[in-house]
């Protein structure tokens, strides 16, 4: 009886021991809208970073607008290089017109890809969540229609 003890309280405390990776980190956008991994996957991603300051960002800005209006398909979310409160972000997301999501926090670490080093750097995955294109320096519409050609050739 004492070894059945003994046996049942090992099974459970290396269950207890075993950490659970969570499947997917979640990031949210500044209208509450939850992203994951998982709800992405089978999706074109752009996730491009910006920051109020670069005046390419700005720039490119109403490029990015058209392009996410042109293709519904394709997801299109923003990261700000620096991080901001919630109401700041907000902010800044209505002072630029930006009317794609933008996520609350940079989600690169998190899903394994390379933050952005330089300003503006727009990543593109494909729909297996995989680093299809890295695109640094402003986007136009030109370069855009390229990328989608690209994306499904």
């Amino acid at each position: 009886m004492k070894k059945l003890i003994l046996t049942l309280m090992l099974s459970l405390s290396l269950c207890a021991c075993q950490q659970h990776k969570p499947e997917l980190s979640v990031f949210y956008d500044t209208q509450h809208t939850a992203f994951s991994q998982k709800t992405l996957k089978g999706h074109w991603v752009l996730i491009n970073y910006f920051a109020a300051w670069c005046h390419p960002c700005v720039k490119e800005i109403p490029v990015l607008n058209a392009f996410h209006k042109m293709h519904p398909q394709l997801v299109v979310l923003g990261v700000n290089f620096q991080p901001l409160s919630l109401a700041k972000l907000n902010a800044e997301r209505q002072q630029l017109k930006i009317n794609f999501p933008v996520l609350q926090h940079d989600p690169a670490k998190a899903w394994g890809l390379t933050p952005a080093a330089v300003l503006p750097t727009t990543l593109v995955l494909n729909p297996a969540g995989k680093v299809f294109k890295t695109i640094q320096g402003p986007n136009t519409s030109a370069s855009l229609n390229k990328l989608y050609g690209l994306m499904h050739a």
